[in-house]
């Protein structure tokens, strides 16, 4: 799998060239964290196995955090994700979408919503 911060590394100068006057500070400094993200020169992390049998230990890379990172994000979306199914109350959920009046849906064989809007008078 290639990462991310080996395309930056590669084409960084010419896009830099390409669109240095529409490139804002902050695409730099974005795309500088991203080019350091899980690379083997930076800051690690010591895992050790928690089993005493097998005391292996490894050198983790860190990771840059950026919000753009598509590497830290899909991480931090799927916690996200998770902390929020962990509130929902133990019922079942149903997903409805509103795109006019008078629209009615009916969920399994219990409740029926109707939704409904009027026009203002002109």
């Amino acid at each position: 799998m290639m990462l991310l911060s080996t395309i930056i590394k590669q084409f960084a100068d010419s896009f830099r060239q390409r669109y240095a006057k529409n490139i804002l500070p902050g695409h730099i400094k974005a795309l500088e964290a991203m080019a350091g993200c899980r690379q083997t020169h930076g800051p690690h992390m010591l895992a050790q196995c928690t089993n005493r049998q097998c005391d292996a230990q490894t050198y983790i890379p860190h990771s840059c955090g950026h919000r753009n990172c598509p590497h830290c994000q899909n991480h931090e979306s799927q916690q996200w994700i998770e902390q929020q199914l962990s509130k929902r109350l133990p019922r079942t959920y149903y997903s409805l979408a509103v795109y006019g009046a008078n629209i009615s849906a009916r969920t399994d064989n219990t409740s029926v919503f109707v939704l409904g809007s009027t026009s203002p008078s002109l």
